[in-house]
């Protein structure tokens, strides 16, 4: 059955919802349709775009819930032959260089044939004011892209693989996206987008045999890549070939592997370039070459200043900076001026930015100048805390070292300065650790910074632990709250949850207010954020949640409903799978790209068709995001704890709740508190607060740094434990 049609609002997914390739939707039949009325659709990636008129292939079937329903099975589409609908195509970012002025140029010039012109002689638009040699090439390049997605679609769009899908492929292998994946249908699973179940189950659609080596090798990477997303850099044999075998018997596997039949396989995979296996350790190949690695310099950093001739600085009087100083605080000042390698660890009220500060004003009257000093952090909004604090200017760790994202092949070029401080240390995963030591020279004097009670890295990893538990680097822990920090209760309660006391302080800023369940608590966080931003502003208020999607205090349902109680009527911002971009919507970036971070904060500064501009705080300029570039931006009203890792804010409001109950553990709740700065505001029930104390995460994360460095050390000191004894012993 055929019907055209437009569409008139999308069911599902819902605003705030998960990103979503099925979509349900209405449609309005054009007149003398076979189906006379609007209707219901169901699809994969169906078109919502209202200057498209869209022709479906399918068959009505009664939906249980909606009554009749139009099952997609393909569809085409075309640009409505109207000027608003010429001029919303060429505005929506599709046809790169071609914004709403350009575009409105272009069907002033060429009217209702614009799109012909664009496509069948592209070089007449250099006739349009504004069309110059850069943006045609932008252009053209734009129409060859597109064309080789076109050849994606007319390949892979009958296994339901979308438009934004396609895009994707196109830019990870240009000219030859076609080739590569009828090559080797799993080469997709290094796409962003592609899990290795959806691609297998294309290729059993496709019937290509499932017992085969490139099945298992995609399976293994996935295998580890799903490891490594929960932050672990290694897997055990054992627990490999159990995942490795689920993963490729699942569900819609129309072949199981038997664990004597697999095995032979698996072996070989993890003789591939991407797979190491080592010390009964299985690694993803960069993985263990980034622990590997920073274990060697680490080790040789350490080793080569136990055998040097030290100066002598233990001279200088502390006290004449005029500043007074605990013993702890002073053992720090001195353990930061006198060795090459150091960290300072500490929760909020124990000093840290006085010890920093001490530090740097003795140093700086001992060094050749400031031009030889680096402050940096893994997030804008740390560096400029640290700026804030110190007077130093201060970097993310990404522009300091000018480094991409981890899927850059480039290294972070040498750097050259007398001292590299780092703070928020406990948010750097292996990958940026091993960038900045193998970015700086054994001289420079390197000091960590960070609080090792709060949660890991989101990156795979637990740097500051493991460099702490190794033994052999020199640390100070700060424990004592001073005077300073005394009234201020978020750091009694901070130093409170961490030694598992339950019995907190309440006050003006540290507030409880009870709530039997989510939904009264999304009410109540959604009136506490609105005072507080009217108050403060938006910058200065920040909602956490422990979880993203569970329950409406889940992070996507408290968005868009504060998102709602903001703007009022979102549908007026930039629609992207049913979720909205609003102008003024504060916005967080999920993905190292660009020149900036996961976890990097901003607000949306301008939303149109073309896509979105953002000011990221800390950050110089706006960035701007496309229709694909916006799936690695999300609404930032409320965020998980773990993302809010590195910032701080005058007012924290967290929803803890029974429901909450799978996440809650001490490190997490230690980390939500200790975000607020001036009033942290708890909305749930007492038992979520006594549990999330009481909880400690047993989940210990899968990384032998710690032993490497211990065995790095010892072999470099002559000592005859060879490497892979320490790596068994801590295995």
């Amino acid at each position: 059955m055929q019907v055209k049609c437009t569409h008139i609002r999308t069911l599902w997914p819902k605003s705030g919802a998960e990103e979503s390739d099925y979509i349900i939707a209405v449609y309005r039949p054009v007149p003398f349709s076979e189906i006379e009325e609007e209707f219901v659709a169901k699809g994969n990636s169906l078109p919502t775009d209202p200057y498209l008129d869209v022709t479906f292939q399918g068959k009505l079937v009664q939906d249980e819930k909606r009554g009749p329903a139009f099952v997609v099975k393909s569809y085409t589409t075309a640009v409505k032959k109207t000027r608003a609908s010429v001029l919303g195509y060429l505005s929506s970012g599709l046809i790169k260089g071609v914004g709403p002025e350009i575009a409105k140029r272009i069907v002033d010039a060429y009217g209702l044939d614009a799109i012909e012109v664009l496509e069948n002689d592209p070089e007449k638009l250099r006739e349009v004011k504004g069309i110059g040699e850069k943006t045609l090439e932008q252009m053209i390049e734009s129409l060859y892209n597109n064309r080789e997605i076109h050849s994606i679609m007319k390949y892979l769009g009958q296994y339901d693989v979308s438009i934004n899908k396609a895009r994707r492929i196109v830019k990870k292998y240009g000219a030859r996206a076609l080739e590569v994946v009828k090559n080797d249908i799993y080469h997709l699973c290094e796409v962003d987008g592609f899990g290795f179940i959806t691609v297998d189950t294309m290729a059993q659609k496709m019937n290509h045999p499932m017992n085969t080596l490139p099945r298992v090798k995609a399976a293994a990477e996935y295998t580890l890549k799903e490891n490594r997303a929960s932050g672990h850099l290694f897997m055990e044999p054992d627990d490999f070939l159990k995942e490795l075998k689920k993963n490729l018997n699942h569900k819609d596997a129309s072949y199981k592997f038997a664990e004597a039949d697999l095995r032979p396989l698996a072996n070989e995979a993890l003789e591939t370039e991407k797979i190491t296996y080592s010390s009964r350790s299985i690694y993803l190949t960069k993985d263990y070459g980034y622990e590997k690695d920073f274990a060697e310099i680490m080790a040789e950093r350490i080793y080569a200043e136990r055998h040097a001739e030290q100066e002598d600085m233990l001279n200088l009087q502390i006290a004449g900076s005029g500043i007074m100083l605990s013993q702890e605080q002073e053992k720090a000042v001195r353990m930061a001026l006198t060795q090459n390698t150091a960290i300072i660890t500490g929760g909020p009220g124990t000093g840290k930015t006085t010890v920093l500060n001490t530090f740097l004003q003795l140093y700086a009257k001992m060094s050749k100048g400031r031009d030889e000093i680096l402050l940096c952090a893994p997030t804008g909004r740390a560096a400029r805390k640290m700026y804030e604090a110190t007077g130093y200017q201060a970097y993310t760790i990404h522009k300091a070292f000018g480094l991409g994202s981890e899927d850059d092949t480039q290294h972070s070029a040498k750097k050259y300065y007398d001292l590299v401080v780092i703070d928020e240390f406990s948010m750097a995963d292996m990958w940026i650790s091993y960038q900045v030591l193998s970015a700086v020279s054994h001289k420079t004097k390197l000091v960590f910074v960070g609080d090792a009670a709060q949660l890991p890295s989101v990156g795979p990893g637990n740097v500051l632990h493991e460099l702490i538990q190794s033994g052999a680097i020199p640390t100070v822990q700060l424990k004592q709250v001073f005077r300073q920090a005394q009234g201020s209760s978020i750091a009694e309660n901070a130093k409170r949850i961490s030694e598992a006391n339950p019995n907190l302080v309440y006050d003006n800023d540290f507030i409880f207010v009870p709530a039997e369940n989510q939904k009264e608590a999304m009410g109540f966080v959604c009136k506490l954020y609105q005072k507080a931003v009217a108050a403060l502003g938006v910058e200065k208020v920040q909602v956490l949640t422990p979880v993203r999607k569970r329950g409406e205090c889940g992070a996507n349902n408290l968005n868009a409903e504060i998102q709602r109680m903001v703007q009022g009527d979102p549908e007026k911002g930039r629609k992207v799978f049913d979720r909205y971009f609003c102008e003024g919507d504060p916005v967080m970036q999920t993905k190292n790209e660009g020149g900036v971070n996961n976890g990097d904060l901003g607000t949306i500064s301008e939303a149109s068709y073309s896509g979105v501009k953002v000011n990221f705080y800390g950050l110089d300029g706006l960035r701007e995001y496309d229709e694909d570039g916006l799936r690695i931006l999300d609404l930032a009203y409320s965020v998980t704890v773990h993302k809010s890792q590195g910032s701080e804010y005058p007012v924290v409001i967290f929803p803890i709740l029974r429901e909450h109950a799978f996440m809650l553990n001490r490190n997490l709740f230690y980390t939500a508190v200790t975000r607020g700065k001036n009033r942290v505001v708890l909305v749930g029930n007492q038992w979520a607060v006594r549990e999330a104390i009481r909880k400690v995460d047993t989940l210990k994360r899968r990384t032998l740094l710690a032993a490497r460095i211990r065995a790095n050390l010892g072999q470099l000191e002559g000592v005859e434990l060879c490497e892979s004894e320490e790596l068994r012993k801590s295995a």
